[in-house]
């Protein structure tokens, strides 16, 4: 229509993501709203939108992360809260614990993780972060570089099972996305250069593959991946090549230690 939402004031301003855009004003950052409410004050020397989920943040000399909802987030904060997948709450969950399913995906042009140096996973990295946060796949998506953090967090997110040990244990530019719940998980720079996974509490294979298939769909709009019609998906292990799904569940083994 032509009327203007957000007047000029600002020396710089960021496009809006789930609400909410980062701008500049008087030599300062901060986040308003679409109706042009500052939700962050203009106290910050840099905001770094090249980041989903969680944007890095610097103010007088030191740095640190902010979620999209522009307030701060810790690893820690997530012990407060259990995934989906642990609840208890699916079907036939007092025999299944979990389903899950995980699709392997590598991205055209770039060599596989092995082959490719510091320079190429440092690229493909924040390509396929950028791309995450293109798809819109959930509205709460949270992303963090493992680089960044320290080794028990790592292993914090390893026991949630939202990365592999491989992933906590590798080297250079990685990085993983989830959601609140924690169903959606999204390993960047893995094995292979994205590992999408879902993961649901008990016996709920065909909801995940839903799940899954739509993030999958989503991303292939925003990714070009490396596939062949007579072969299917290129992946890192030829176990994988194909589809690049794996399906699976976590049963309770009853009176294990009396056989």
């Amino acid at each position: 229509t032509g009327e203007i939402i957000i007047p000029p004031l600002y020396e710089d301003i960021s496009s809006f993501h789930a609400g909410y855009s980062i701008v500049k004003f008087n030599d300062k950052y901060g986040v308003i709203n679409k109706f042009n409410k500052v939700i962050v004050p203009f106290e910050y020397d840099d905001i770094d939108t090249s980041y989903v989920g969680l944007y890095p943040i610097s103010k007088n000399g030191k740095s640190g992360f902010m979620n999209f909802q522009a307030t701060p987030m810790k690893i820690s904060d997530l012990a407060d809260n259990t995934g989906e997948w642990l609840r208890g709450t699916g079907a036939e969950s007092d025999i299944v614990i979990s389903s899950r399913i995980r699709l392997a995906r590598n991205v055209a042009r770039f060599p596989f993780l092995s082959r490719a140096n510091v320079k190429q996973k440092r690229e493909l990295e924040e390509s396929v972060r950028n791309k995450i946060k293109e798809a819109e796949i959930t509205s709460d998506l949270h992303y963090i570089n493992l680089a960044n953090i320290d080794p028990v967090e790592r292993l914090f997110l390893v026991e949630r099972h939202l990365i592999s040990r491989e992933h906590a244990g590798g080297e250079g530019e990685r990085g993983v996305a989830f959601g609140k719940s924690e169903t959606i998980s999204l390993m960047v720079n893995e094995e292979d250069h994205l590992r999408i996974q879902v993961i649901r509490s008990g016996f709920e294979l065909k909801e995940a593959w839903k799940t899954i298939d739509d993030v999958d769909n989503k991303l292939e709009k925003k990714l070009t991946y490396a596939y062949s019609s007579r072969i299917g998906y290129f992946t890192a292990c030829l176990t994988n090549v194909g589809t690049g799904m794996r399906a699976s569940v976590m049963l309770h083994l009853s009176a294990l230690g009396l056989a």
